[in-house]
């Protein structure tokens, strides 16, 4: 990677772009079809993260009111360990302080894991046979909103 990626918001154009992380990172990849259809909805952010003119990775969430679903987070093979997946996730953060976070991840995936939980993610229990392609468990987990610094005596011990 040449330069630090830059996140930003998908666009049309840049579904096809979104559907080749796809195609490279899951067994099961969205089409562009199905994408498009995603980001049609209200409720879905998409954001990419942009690296030597190219969609290095992206991030699709669910977000209604004060909780979010992250649905996916893809990064080309190239990418990972560079810091792309934390960018995504960290630009995210940003932009939803105060919602109550929630996932899940394949149980076989640790360095998704562990960024997850580096992230302040933790583990709130399994799902049985949730993926297929090959079948596993997913990891169910949660991250709670920040709590905006000078608020913290608004909160109850």
């Amino acid at each position: 990677m040449t330069q630090r990626a830059e996140i930003v918001p998908v666009t049309d154009a840049m579904l096809d772009g979104a559907a080749a992380v796809e195609a490279a990172c899951f067994s099961d990849p969205w089409s562009v079809r199905e994408l498009r259809k995603s980001a049609a909805s209200p409720f879905t952010v998409l954001r990419a993260a942009v690296a030597d003119g190219r969609i290095a990775g992206y991030l699709c969430a669910s977000v209604i009111f004060d909780e979010s679903e992250i649905l996916r987070v893809a990064v080309l093979p190239e990418y990972r360990r560079l810091g792309v997946a934390r960018a995504l996730l960290r630009a995210f953060f940003e932009e939803f302080p105060k919602n109550a976070t929630f996932l899940e991840v394949r149980a076989s995936n640790i360095p998704a894991l562990a960024l997850y939980r580096s992230e302040g993610f933790s583990r709130t229990g399994i799902r049985r046979g949730y993926y297929e392609h090959p079948a596993e468990d997913a990891v169910c987990m949660r991250r709670e909103p920040a709590v905006p610094k000078g608020n913290e005596s608004n909160c109850e011990s």
